[in-house]
């Protein structure tokens, strides 16, 4: 008992906490935001929280929330263990459960919740802290969590807490923004999370941060207004196109109502991105190439964990549309849900090109900023949701991918990706715009003048080929 004492008095949080960040740790608000820029520490500053909560709560539980377990570990862990083996805190870390357990017998659970079914696993035991960490890449089922399954867990103490920590998004919404801003449902404002920020500049352990943010800038061509320098590197809200993956125009490309009678061409796609711990996703896109439009008409995530649960959901929307390209990803455990399907119920998909996301993405943009791509609102909530506040992540971007911002929910996006591949209604569009080159001009009004000579020689012919002259000629002669 004294060496558990011991070791939880080497944390003094006062020498291992810059200023701001301490006053994140020992706030005793039941519900904190914490909005950081990249760098600022905000994982040191989540995980002395959840310490100092442990060390004060002998076998008790606590919570850190993220998308994904595997997303917690490659976060919190490496925190963890810094501070475990410079302190001999005498902590462990169940590299199966990612669990991590104090020597008071206080145990943080890592756990995702990149989906309801995994969040309704978290029913039951009671917790004393809580921490969703990247919040910005939450949507609306957020609040639902919070208020249906974390906040009555943490009834049965009367210091509990519950933090939601992250960065800003691009898109400047979704429940992380509005915890921090104290945006309630009906618009008003009311500042119920005690809001925390700070930033790399706040560091002690870095020297010359000014310096650094002006290297920064020069290599990537950034001002001190440019919006991802402010939202990235100063950790403030700020709209940001360039930055966001997708680029909605809610004036411009969200409509109530699938306008199926203003012409008889179309043709339905379903894209489908499988999941085997994640949801399984599927979007159903109709197009026309007489009008050179699309129309997302339905979008939703399923709980699928074989293969006939992800069939039946393919056939009850070919039973609703009617036949049409069914486009899955057949990567990995794919590749056994699409054979199943082939085998068992005659179903056929096609593989979906996963290369060139970035160009697969521009080509959705472009349609989207022409207004030839519409999203029927009231069957796809959750789509907008998702590519309202899906960002791009920078630094990849700097060095060449294309690969979404880590945190955010992307599987309704790869579907839609998917679905829009197998659409051609922009092919005519193409056809019409198409450039002739010089080189081809001529090339074509050389074989033209060429056809229209063989054509007058022939009718000079009697319709008659050479050959069948030369035969003739041939007959005479004998």
């Amino acid at each position: 008992m004294k060496l558990r004492k011991d070791r939880a008095k080497r944390i003094d949080f006062a020498e291992i906490c810059h200023p701001r960040q301490r006053l994140f740790v020992e706030d005793v608000s039941k519900f904190t935001t914490a909005c950081c820029s990249r760098r600022a520490g905000k994982t040191y500053g989540v995980r002395n929280k959840l310490l100092k909560t442990g060390f004060d709560h002998p076998k008790a539980l606590s919570l850190y929330l993220t998308m994904s377990r595997s997303m917690g570990m490659d976060i919190l862990w490496p925190a963890v263990e810094e501070l475990n083996d410079q302190l001999d805190l005498g902590i462990t870390l169940n590299q199966n459960k990612g669990d991590i357990k104090l020597p008071n017998g206080h145990k943080i659970m890592m756990r995702g919740i990149g989906s309801m079914r995994e969040a309704d696993k978290l029913r039951g035991p009671k917790y004393v802290g809580v921490c969703v960490d990247e919040g910005q890449g939450f949507g609306y089922q957020l609040n639902k969590i919070i208020d249906e399954i974390l906040e009555p867990a943490t009834f049965d103490y009367e210091d509990s807490w519950i933090a939601v920590t992250g960065t800003p998004n691009a898109a400047c919404s979704g429940p992380f923004y509005d915890m921090y801003h104290g945006v309630q449902p009906d618009g008003s404002i009311k500042q119920v999370w005690s809001p925390h920020h700070w930033t790399f500049f706040n560091r002690e352990d870095i020297n010359n941060a000014e310096e650094r943010a002006a290297q920064v800038r020069e290599r990537r061509g950034w001002t001190t207004e440019t919006p991802s320098y402010i939202r990235e590197y100063m950790g403030l809200w700020v709209k940001d196109t360039e930055g966001a993956a997708f680029h909605i125009n809610s004036e411009l490309n969200i409509v109530y109502r699938f306008p199926e009678e203003m012409t008889d061409d179309w043709r339905y796609v379903l894209g489908v991105d499988l999941g085997i711990v994640d949801p399984c996703a599927f979007v159903v896109i109709a197009y026309s190439q007489n009008l050179g439009q699309a129309y997302i008409l339905e979008s939703r995530e399923v709980e699928a964990d074989s293969p006939s649960e992800s069939a039946s959901e393919v056939l009850r929307m070919l039973d609703k549309y009617g036949p049409m390209e069914v486009i899955a990803d057949t990567g990995g455990q794919g590749k056994a849900h699409v054979g199943e399907w082939a085998q068992t119920y005659g179903l056929s998909a096609a593989a979906a090109q996963k290369h060139d996301k970035g160009g697969r993405v521009s080509l959705i943009n472009a349609d989207l900023r022409s207004g030839n791509l519409f999203i029927v609102a009231p069957q796809n909530h959750q789509l907008i949701q998702e590519l309202s506040i899906l960002q791009i992540d920078d630094d990849a971007l700097e060095a060449g991918r294309f690969v979404y911002a880590r945190g955010f929910k992307d599987h309704l996006a790869d579907a839609l990706q998917y679905a829009f591949g197998g659409c051609h209604h922009y092919s005519v569009r193409l056809r019409r715009s198409r450039i002739v080159t010089p080189e081809e001009y001529y090339k074509n009004l050389e074989d033209k003048m060429e056809a229209d000579a063989s054509r007058r020689a022939k009718s000079a012919m009697g319709g008659r080929t050479w050959r069948e002259l030369r035969r003739q000629y041939y007959r005479r002669s004998r």
